[in-house]
């Protein structure tokens, strides 16, 4: 089945960068962007920003390298128990981290 306008594309986007832990040893990111390097792939990487704190200068250098990133917000959670005033609270904390590393 063709689709107009999108043949041969498709859109690579990889959940919850970096990692849950602020440790770099245990996040996959290099390799990650190595793997994407080999194939000449380009990727998103939707941040969870609570846990972007020890990992800005390999997400500084995703970007460099022609990824992008999104905001995920700051965890891995449901936000649909909060009110609307702190779930935009916590969009607008994450998207300035956003920001700042780009």
């Amino acid at each position: 089945m063709a689709y107009p306008g999108v043949a041969g594309k498709i859109a690579l986007t990889i959940d919850d960068a970096p990692c849950h832990s602020p440790s770099q040893d245990m996040s996959l990111l290099t390799q990650v962007l190595d793997l994407l390097d080999e194939f000449g792939a380009k990727a998103t990487f939707f941040l969870c920003t609570d846990y972007v704190a020890g990992h800005e200068g390999d997400l500084r250098t995703l970007l460099r390298r022609g990824h992008e990133i999104g905001n995920h917000c700051g965890a891995d959670r449901s936000y649909s128990g909060d009110s609307e005033q702190d779930f935009e609270a916590a969009f607008l904390t994450s998207e300035r981290i956003c920001d700042e590393l780009r």
